[in-house]
């Protein structure tokens, strides 16, 4: 049971929800999730359909299943519901499809953030989303800049944090469906 006094301020927004369903675990991962928002003060949730057919994650692995292309017309199809419905924020579940849909948010007319994001918000806990960030600036030079003082003071390679940052951060081919982000 959530407790209400665990939320120190009301999120005033129309939410839609990114999920996955057809298997059990994903199943019960996004109705614990729909309770978790649906106890959040002032946020409205709101259905849009979801299709079986993504399989249990947006990972390279079920999106490789499902087909690139197959994948994108789906997501493509739940952001227009949630534009079509007047949203204000799609929130994923997983990591992963954060991971893959969030610089969506730069072609429609809401927020896209991890479930997590509103729970803190409500809890008067919040973090920028340094993920998205780089992701839109699509810059893996810029990225690094940002994170060098970090990766000099924990003693990391910064030649590997570059080869990491290129690869999450750097241009994408539409064509490489094992590019995962």
């Amino acid at each position: 049971m959530i407790e209400p006094s665990s939320f120190t301020r009301p999120v005033e927004k129309r939410v839609a929800l990114h999920y996955h369903t057809g298997h059990p675990q994903s199943d019960l991962d996004w109705q614990n999730t729909r309770t978790i928002l649906q106890a959040i003060p002032g946020l409205e949730l709101v259905d849009i359909a979801n299709p079986a057919a993504l399989g249990r994650h947006c990972t390279p692995k079920w999106i490789g299943k499902v087909g690139r292309p197959n994948w994108q017309r789906a997501i493509s199809c739940i952001l227009d519901e949630a534009k079509a419905a007047d949203v204000d924020v799609v929130a994923t579940i997983y990591h992963s499809c954060h991971r893959e849909i969030c610089q969506a948010e730069a072609q429609y007319p809401f927020a896209i953030v991890n479930y997590i994001s509103l729970l803190g918000e409500a809890m008067g806990i919040e973090y920028p989303d340094v993920y998205k960030h780089f992701k839109h600036q699509a810059d893996p030079a810029a990225a690094f800049r940002e994170v060098e003082a970090y990766v000099r003071a924990n003693g990391l390679s910064p030649d590997r944090v570059r080869e990491v940052l290129s690869h999450a951060f750097g241009p994408k081919s539409e064509t490489d469906a094992s590019n995962p982000s």
